[in-house]
This record gives structure tokens, C-alpha cells and sequence, in this order.
């Protein structure tokens, strides 16, 4: 698995910050679209942009773009760490810095779930040929497929995946 460090995100900050300036405003925007949220955080996007913001100090964590819109992010149980999965994009943040993976086998993730306090599973669109289900471990950035899902092949599209 390939990954790339990034450190420009701070440019994209300063725009979000400057387009948000409270967590009030920022949850009343039409155009922002909330991806997962715990008691501490919210992870959002604006088109492209995506966003962590710790909710009661108002401060973004976190900001970056994406090739396309996000489809599903998740922020980690303990807000220690947060991933962000689109048609062409897998990210991943902590504390110490952020790495974007180039990862064919990632590409169309539909849905996340964690499983324990490092890691995560990934649901490959359930309607393609690739669909499958991986585990990513966020401490080694080490990634196992599980299984290939087929359960959805041939069926209507639905936002309700049971896996």
C-alpha cells in the first residue's frame, strides 16, 4: 500500500475556518453534510472539503480535500483518530499528521465501521465487482480483506447495506 503524507491541508483550513465561523453556523449550512459524529466531534464536508471540528472549542482538527465527494467517513470511539473514504480517496488522521493511501482495492468504499480501538472495516460498493469487505488496522496501516460481499450484486441500489 502506497501513502502519501500531506501537509498542505493548512491552506484548506484557513478557507473553511474562514467561510464557518461557529459550529452553529456550520451545522445550519444547507450545502454542509455531516459524515459521522460523536458527543466531542463532528466530521463533515463541503463538496470536496472535508472537516473535523471539535464541537465545544469550535476548533477544525483537521481539513483536507478529496477527489470528489466524500462517501462515508468515521470518526474513532475515544476522537483520536478519523478516516475519510470516497470513489477515489482514502484518508487517514491522527494527532500526529494525516496519510492519504493509494489503494485500488479501496477505491468506491461505501461504508465504515470499527470494530476495536484500532480497527476499521471497509464496505466496497456492494454493487460492483470489487465488492468486499477489508479490515484496516490504524496503528500498523495494515489492510486484510475479510471476505468478498455479493450479497447486493444484481439487486436496486440502496443507502440501508446490511453487512
Amino acid at each position: 500500500m502506497n501513502k502519501i503524507n500531506t501537509e498542505w491541508f493548512k491552506s484548506i483550513l484557513l478557507k473553511i475556518t474562514a467561510l464557518f465561523k461557529t459550529i452553529n453556523e456550520l451545522n445550519d449550512a444547507d450545502y454542509f453534510k455531516p459524515l459521522h459524529e460523536t458527543k466531542r466531534m463532528i466530521l463533515g464536508h463541503v463538496y470536496k472539503e472535508v472537516s473535523l471540528i471539535e464541537k465545544h472549542r469550535n476548533e477544525v482538527m483537521f481539513c483536507t480535500d478529496v477527489y470528489g465527494n466524500p462517501t462515508c467517513g468515521i470518526i474513532s470511539q475515544k476522537n483520536d483518530w478519523c478516516i475519510i473514504c470516497g470513489s477515489h480517496s482514502f484518508i487517514l488522521w491522527t494527532p500526529k499528521g494525516t496519510v492519504r493511501f493509494e489503494d485500488e482495492n479501496f477505491l468506491g468504499a461505501h461504508d465504515l465501521r470499527q470494530i476495536d480501538d484500532n480497527t476499521v472495516e471497509i464496505l466496497i460498493d456492494p454493487w460492483s465487482d470489487k465488492a468486499a469487505i477489508w479490515r484496516f488496522n490504524i496503528a500498523t496501516e495494515h489492510a486484510v480483506k475479510i471476505r468478498d460481499f455479493d450479497d447486493y450484486k444484481g439487486k436496486e441500489y440502496t443507502n440501508d447495506v446490511d453487512w
